[in-house]
């Protein structure tokens, strides 16, 4: 049958990989109607446990917010277009719709230790439910 996952606090590049799989149906938020400013960004393991790659790993994210919000406010900047700035570590929203079938075969070609480690995790939750 078809099963529906909700996916939250995911980056925007674990989502440019899913959506590789063509044979399922996602649903992504979309970042041209949300504040932006607000959002927070996905921080891999091993900048975080590296303290001073996760502060400077916040100062750039920080930055890139600091340029959207100003783009916006200082320079009338449409929204759509500010966001260019915005890093592709952005969280996001996604449900993803497929049948089994694509649900293992994403399994099989993400599982590998040679995937990217936040689309390895995924796979893992997916797991549970096939």
């Amino acid at each position: 049958g078809v099963v529906m996952c909700g996916l939250d606090n995911i980056s925007r590049i674990l989502t440019h990989q899913l959506v590789r799989h063509r044979t399922a149906s996602y649903d992504q938020e979309r970042q041209r109607f949300s504040s932006a400013a607000k959002e927070e960004y996905v921080m891999p393991t091993s900048v975080r446990s590296n303290s001073d790659a996760s502060l400077f790993y916040n100062t750039y994210t920080d930055s890139s917010m600091a340029a959207f919000s100003r783009l916006r406010d200082e320079y009338n900047i449409p929204k759509e277009d500010a966001r260019f700035v915005i890093p592709h570590g952005i969280k996001t929203k996604l449900v993803m719709t497929a049948n089994k079938d694509t649900y293992k075969h994403v399994v099989s070609m993400r599982e590998g230790t040679n995937a990217q480690w936040e689309i390895r995790e995924l796979v893992t939750l997916f797991k549970y439910f096939l």
